[in-house]
């Protein structure tokens, strides 16, 4: 990783920070230190990092209510942040999700899951600048005659534009409605925004891999009820167990067999079959 790169971690606990920090110097990054909340939003505000990683509970400013701060100037609103904390998800997460941060529960799986981020967020950094969203007619969903929700609800997370238009025309077809999301952190949070019966899940995504977006979905008890079905264009058996380890209803390679992702579909909502059409 490019040594030019540079990390803001804050946290209160002296042993957890000299830790995380000699870890991040291990990726050859640039770290700078706070035990304070005041101190970190000081620090990234007079050089903007390349990530920050803030711990929730701090003297001065907590950590959630530095991620509000920032994200109230327009200079830090792309800023990645990864929040640590050993409070509960319940108590936690719609907070992050507010200010488009990363949640990382404090344990002994923090760094295996911290580590990976770190890499994803700093390689993805030109791209996560372009966030595209979903055109005005997929931003609600339909409501059909009668007033009554309709149904069933995909979310579909895929870069591909042309792939991903596609699904949405051959599954409204069916009677199945569509919203897209074209990156890992958009899909993330239109997962919360629009409830979804299944989620279509592509693995290399920008701003967020599929496993680390899988990953976050199966660990929020909001999300973690919907089936993912992952279509990927990565044909690795081991990345596919992976997947599927994690949580993931099936794992389709691209080029997509549409009939075979209806079937799968049928598993979980009602799809109309092509003699209704």
């Amino acid at each position: 990783m490019s040594s030019n790169k540079k990390i803001v971690l804050a946290d209160d606990d002296p042993d957890l920070l000299d830790a995380l920090a000699l870890r991040c110097r291990a990726m050859n990054l640039e770290v700078r230190t706070a035990r304070d909340g005041l101190t970190a939003l000081k620090m990234i505000t007079s050089d903007v990092p390349d990530v920050a990683c803030i711990d929730v509970s701090m003297p001065g400013v907590e950590g959630l209510v530095l991620c509000d701060l920032l994200r109230m100037d327009e200079r830090f609103s792309s800023l990645p942040i990864i929040v640590l904390t050993g409070r509960q998800a319940s108590q936690v997460l719609p907070r992050c999700h507010r200010s488009y941060a990363y949640y990382v529960p404090k344990g002994p799986n923090m760094w295996p899951r911290v580590e990976p981020l770190l890499v994803e967020l700093l390689e993805a950094a030109p791209a996560r600048a372009e966030t595209t969203q979903p055109a005005a007619d997929e931003t609600t969903r339909p409501v059909p005659a009668g007033g009554q929700e309709a149904a069933p609800w995909v979310l579909c997370i895929e870069d591909d534009d042309d792939l991903s238009r596609s699904l949405k025309l051959r599954l409204e077809a069916h009677g199945v409605a569509v919203v897209r999301a074209s990156s890992g952190r958009q899909g993330y949070l239109s997962a919360h925004e629009y409830p979804a019966d299944v989620i279509l899940l592509d693995y290399n995504l920008p701003d967020g891999r599929g496993d680390y977006v899988l990953r976050r979905l199966k660990d929020d008890p909001l999300t973690a009820p919907i089936p993912v079905i992952v279509v990927s264009g990565v044909k690795d058996r081991s990345v596919e167990r992976q997947l599927r380890s994690m949580g993931a209803a099936n794992y389709f390679t691209k080029p997509l067999a549409f009939d075979d992702l209806l079937t799968e579909l049928l598993k979980h909502i009602d799809v109309l079959p092509a003699a209704a059409l």
